[in-house]
């Protein structure tokens, strides 16, 4: 019984080891998501593999699906890619699988028409499988290996949603834009010149950030009011409508010795021991706010 046990032990201890890892493209991270657009239409996806802790007693297979996980075996629908002969599965040197995007699954032909990839209006994410199988060490061919993490393909021909400005924040020759976007997009917001009628002219500062993040727009004058845009670009490299306009107006910052003047400090020494005191006060209090206000903006 001991020895039975300690085999079934060695057994599942095999069986977790294999691996089989998936690459798309130029990334190194199956946990990433490619994402693809029309103009994407003409290339061909380089598909890379790895197979770790065992030997391969059977051909890869390798398929893209629009299913939301993948199984042991291509089903009707997806593209299958030619397989991989068994002795290649763990020593594939330079031999890849590549791809073509023109033939991805999300593009189907239904009705007696067709959609292609230049045609397609759709936001469709797919996922890259494999399969093969190992060796137990009874040396039986019975050890189903899947991909551990599926690569993700985004076709997506859709503009997202246009971002929104949430805030524009005054600082010395800049501007602080925070935005909110569709998750996942990169935001780039500018700052165009406006003249008297209203009216827009040239841009002359740009930023990028994140879907919630702040753009900071810099080299601008002080006291000039600037029209603020924003624009998102989702992973397919989709671009958004420009959001609302907002304005903003740089505003200098005389530092410390300015607020504390303002203040009604004085410039010069000269003040009695407890007017020395009540003026040390304020200074300090005056500072409290003043650096209060440089971590607000």
């Amino acid at each position: 019984m001991r020895f039975l046990l300690v085999g079934l032990l060695l057994f599942a201890s095999t069986a977790l080891g294999q691996t089989l890892t998936l690459t798309v493209g130029s990334s190194t991270d199956p946990s990433d998501t490619l994402g693809l657009n029309r103009e994407d239409c003409g290339r061909n996806l380089d598909l890379k593999w790895s197979f770790t802790g065992g030997t391969a007693c059977e051909p890869l297979q390798l398929w893209v699906t629009t299913a939301s996980s993948c199984g042991e075996a291509p089903a009707a629908g997806d593209y299958v890619l030619d397989e991989v002969p068994e002795g290649n599965v763990g020593n594939p040197g330079t031999e890849v699988r590549r791809i073509a995007v023109d033939q991805l699954p999300v593009f189907t032909s239904a009705d007696g028409g067709s959609t292609t990839c230049s045609t397609a209006t759709v936001d469709q994410t797919m996922r890259v499988c494999g399969f093969t199988q190992s060796a137990s060490l009874t040396n039986i061919c019975d050890i189903d290996v899947k991909v551990s993490t599926a690569p993700k393909i985004r076709f997506d021909t859709r503009p997202p949603p246009k971002p929104t400005i949430s805030a524009v924040i005054p600082r010395d020759s800049a501007l602080g834009v925070t935005v909110s976007a569709e998750s996942d997009s990169t935001v780039r917001v500018v700052a165009l010149l406006t003249d008297g009628d209203g009216g827009v002219g040239a841009e002359v500062a740009s930023d990028e950030t994140t879907a919630t993040g702040t753009a900071e727009l810099a080299d601008l004058q002080n006291g000039v009011t600037y029209q603020v845009l924003a624009y998102a670009t989702d992973q397919s490299k989709n671009t958004s409508e420009a959001s609302d306009p907002s304005t903003g107006t740089p505003v200098a910052s005389r530092g410390f010795f300015g607020t504390y003047v303002d203040a009604g400090g004085a410039e010069r020494g000269g003040c009695g021991v407890a007017g020395g005191s009540l003026a040390g006060g304020a200074a300090l209090a005056i500072l409290g706010i003043w650096l209060s206000r440089r971590k607000q903006s």
